[in-house]
């Protein structure tokens, strides 16, 4: 994939997948690599800008931000909620084609009305909450479920390469847990931007 994955603007190719290589071990299945992919810039907003209702893709973006209108209605599994953005009623895995076979014959009809409702309540932001929930992330958050603001350390190749065989291990899970703790603060921010411009 690292190799052949590319998109293409205009006559030029790009590499889709730039891979940052951490460490390799040698086992029964031949070297195993240790380390994270970035995705190019260009090819996220090409893609993100591609995106269309048809793709079944759920990718938590812009595209899921509140409603200032009703949602559409439900009309079955498959459809209803966002307009454009791919929703299903509910997450139902592959392998459980016993579930999806039901689904088909099911009369899911009183659970779309229902839905229906649900979708129609408006919301509002209880600004007390909102005043308290700004204050802990002020003080650098890690409280009530609000991420931390900054991680305890960063971890750099530098000290791969410093550390025995073990303390890489708990390294790579450290760095691990930083690269989550930022997804969160990611996602944090994004409902924190949401919930002040109402």
């Amino acid at each position: 994939m690292i190799k052949n994955l590319k998109f293409r603007v205009g006559s030029h190719e790009y590499m889709v997948l730039k891979p940052t290589l951490i460490g390799s071990t040698s086992g029964s299945q031949g070297f195993k690599y240790t380390g994270f992919i970035n995705f190019n810039k260009g090819f996220i907003e090409d893609f993100i800008g591609e995106l269309d209702k048809i793709h079944d893709l759920n990718l938590q973006m812009d595209r899921s931000l509140p409603m200032i209108y009703p949602p559409a209605k439900w009309k079955n599994f498959y459809f209803g909620g966002y307009y454009l953005k791919q929703t299903k009623m509910a997450k139902v895995q592959p392998q459980f084609g016993e579930a999806v076979k039901y689904l088909k014959r099911a009369n899911i009809g009183p659970m779309c009305e229902t839905l229906d409702i649900l979708g129609g309540i408006k919301w509002k932001i209880n600004k007390t909450v909102l005043e308290m929930m700004n204050y802990v992330w002020s003080i650098g958050g890690g409280l009530c479920g609000i991420p931390k603001r900054y991680n305890d350390r960063t971890i750099t190749p530098e000290m791969f390469k410093e550390a025995p065989f073990r303390e890489k291990l708990k390294l790579l899970q450290e760095h691990q847990r930083n690269r989550e703790s930022h997804s969160l603060r990611c996602e944090w921010n994004m409902r924190l931007r949401i919930a002040e411009s109402f």
